[in-house]
């Protein structure tokens, strides 16, 4: 199996990878903007700016995409910045593995997502599981965890000042 990742230097991205490469199931490709430390049987890494992530997701031609992309508001700065990283980077990864033939897209979502919410972070990720639902992957599955907790790794902070 081939499976595309981004966010996957973070909590649950590292914990997804340690758990994937640990039963050499196939080749895990991450697209990352900084290299990694990793070094594992399957663990294949592509380091380039966002922009380039949908075209990268392309050419590796996966079955699967992985997104565990995430930021903080403290980390982004605005809304905006948080909306480029949670929302237009995510999206645009998706529609790059899904034209090169990904069938199933796995997201990391929130607790309370609804893109009708008032509140900011709610309706974004309630906006990205809408979008995501009609982009037609065979299977998407949303994870939509609590309060996340625990040591982040990170490959450095993102252009605009978050992570």
């Amino acid at each position: 199996m081939r499976v595309v990742l981004i966010g996957g230097t973070g909590l649950v991205g590292s914990l997804f990878a340690d758990r994937f490469l640990e039963r050499e199931r196939g080749e895990l490709h991450a697209i990352l903007r900084r290299p990694s430390d990793r070094e594992q049987a399957g663990w294949r890494e592509h380091v380039a700016p966002v922009a380039e992530w949908p075209r990268i997701a392309g050419e590796i031609e996966a079955q699967v995409a992985i997104s565990a992309l995430g930021t903080t508001m403290r980390a982004a700065g605005s809304e905006a910045a948080f909306r480029a990283v949670d929302h237009d980077a995510v999206l645009a990864f998706a529609k790059g593995a899904q034209a090169a033939g990904a069938r199933q897209m796995l997201t990391v979502s929130s607790a309370g997502a609804d893109r009708h919410s008032r509140n900011f972070y709610l309706g974004l990720k309630g906006e990205v599981e809408y979008a995501l639902s009609h982009f037609g992957f065979a299977r998407l599955d949303v994870f939509r965890p609590g309060l996340l907790r625990g040591p982040r790794g990170g490959s450095g902070a993102w252009p605009n000042g978050s992570e």
